[in-house]
């Protein structure tokens, strides 16, 4: 984990809780490159996806995406819905506070320029007060400021 550890640790503690509280359950097959949260119901699954930045910094961003229950992935494939990833759904869609396309615009402990880091509570606060972009959009598909849709449209 490296420079990650504690603000793995602060998500773990913080934003597991925050997540279980609204239905969505810890996958952690890949506990090592991303924290994956599923929310089934009896119409969809919706996947949201912590994704690590590669090189080791304390950095992530959220994807996340939802699909109806029983439709095929991009490709004609089916998947039973807990094995279902961002990257399967139609609907593909980013959270990150800042509007860069390079990770200073993801949540982020260190700082710019190398200037130290912020507490490890930081990030995951402002992951946790976005969030309600994520349920907008999974809910009616509003687009927040916040977020970037990669994949699929808003209808």
């Amino acid at each position: 984990m490296g420079g990650t550890a504690a603000l793995r640790d602060e998500l773990r503690k913080t934003f597991l809780p925050f997540m279980e509280d609204k239905g969505f359950m810890l996958d952690d097959r890949d506990k090592a490159a991303a924290f994956t949260f599923r929310r089934i119901n009896h119409e969809s699954v919706q996947v949201c996806d912590i994704q690590w930045d590669k090189y080791g910094h304390p950095r992530f961003i959220l994807s996340f995406g939802s699909a109806p229950l029983g439709a095929p992935i991009p490709g004609g494939a089916h998947l039973a819905p807990q094995d279902m990833y961002v990257w399967h759904m139609q609907d593909f869609v980013t959270l990150k506070p800042g509007r860069s396309a390079t990770t200073r615009g993801w949540f982020r402990q260190d700082k710019p320029f190398f200037l130290g880091l912020h507490k490890p509570d930081a990030p995951v606060k402002a992951l946790m007060q976005l969030f309600t972009e994520v349920e907008a959009y999974l809910q009616d598909k509003q687009v927040g400021p916040h977020l970037t849709v990669v994949r699929g449209a808003p209808e």
